[in-house]
């Protein structure tokens, strides 16, 4: 089984991905200086309202060991594969902290940079459960999200309403095909008995969400 990994900023809903078969990596979002981890502690909705109710906001990239966790919840549940799905390395660096996280599992993990933030993530994600569900492998779902990834993109329109900044994301189209960011991560095997290097898995920088 493939499994299929994206991070909260790809706006899936609970429904949708308990249907779908989506593992998740959450976000970190901070309100008025308080961390709540997005999907878990805090609701897509609620945060919105508490912006839209003038508190002050910021958000983070999943850490290396948030990815770790999901993939090894992917690992658990039976995954011979991990297509990873996530917001462009031009809006966040999550995609930084999946690499550090694909070194450490024991299957191979396909890394698809969508150049692209918000819901287009989510359509990039479903192209992938579209093919997982027609049998396709590892390769094929990378394939299936990154042509997705090329024909969509988030547009931003922003609008003044009672003196502040209202942003509102939209789903566009490219008219060009990006260059296609693709990272396999195989597992290293070492002699029996020879020990496996531990390794510091830290927070990365920080990256906002746009």
């Amino acid at each position: 089984m493939i499994a299929i990994v994206t991070d909260s900023a790809s706006m899936l809903s609970p429904a949708w991905r308990d249907r779908f078969g989506v593992h998740v990596a959450p976000m970190t979002v901070l309100i008025d200086g308080t961390p709540y981890r997005e999907g878990v502690e805090i609701t897509t909705a609620e945060f919105y309202r508490r912006l839209a109710g003038g508190a002050e906001v910021s958000t983070s990239t999943p850490s290396p060991g948030d990815l770790l966790a999901t993939y090894l919840e992917a690992v658990g549940a039976g995954a011979t594969g991990i297509v990873s799905i996530h917001t462009g390395s031009d809006y966040s660096a999550v995609l930084d902290a999946a690499r550090i996280a694909a070194r450490e599992v024991s299957i191979d993990v396909e890394l698809v940079n969508t150049a692209t933030t918000s819901f287009p993530v989510a359509l990039c994600v479903a192209a992938a459960c579209d093919a997982r569900a027609a049998g396709g492998d590892l390769e094929v779902l990378e394939a299936a999200a990154s042509s997705t990834a090329a024909v969509v993109d988030s547009i931003f329109v922003v609008g003044v309403r009672g003196g502040l900044a209202d942003i509102h994301p939209h789903v566009g189209t490219r008219r060009s095909r990006p260059t296609r960011h693709r990272h396999r991560h195989r597992r290293r095997h070492r002699p029996h008995g020879r020990p496996r290097p531990r390794r510091d898995i830290g927070s990365v920088a920080a990256g906002r969400r746009r």
